[in-house]
């Protein structure tokens, strides 16, 4: 991943209540895509079958994944993520502020 090091700042020294801006090292877009991705998935056991095709279940289990991340809206390329506890709303304000040229 490449980034950009001009008039970046570090979060200490930026307004609160300012738009942080965002450009793509890759394309130069302006757009950000937060992707989910969930699966939920069953898993039952099966106790006995019969030959009418009757079933038996016993054990019940349901998980779910998630797996996020940021991307450009113009060209999908990946700021950072993939899973689900690094990518938050406050990682992604300091990623645009240590990559992503800022206003004073």
């Amino acid at each position: 991943m490449s980034t950009n090091t001009n008039k970046t700042k570090d979060s200490s020294t930026m307004t609160e209540n300012k738009p942080l801006t965002f450009t793509c090292p890759r394309c130069g877009g302006h757009g950000i895509d937060r992707v989910v991705r969930s699966t939920t998935w069953d898993l039952d056991e099966i106790g006995e079958v019969f030959a009418d095709g009757q079933v038996t279940y016993g054990y019940h289990d349901m998980n779910e994944a998630v797996y996020m991340w940021f991307c450009c809206a113009d060209c999908e390329h990946e700021l950072f993520g993939g899973g689900m506890y690094d990518v938050t709303n406050a990682n992604l304000a300091k990623w645009l502020i240590e990559n992503c040229a800022q206003d004073d």
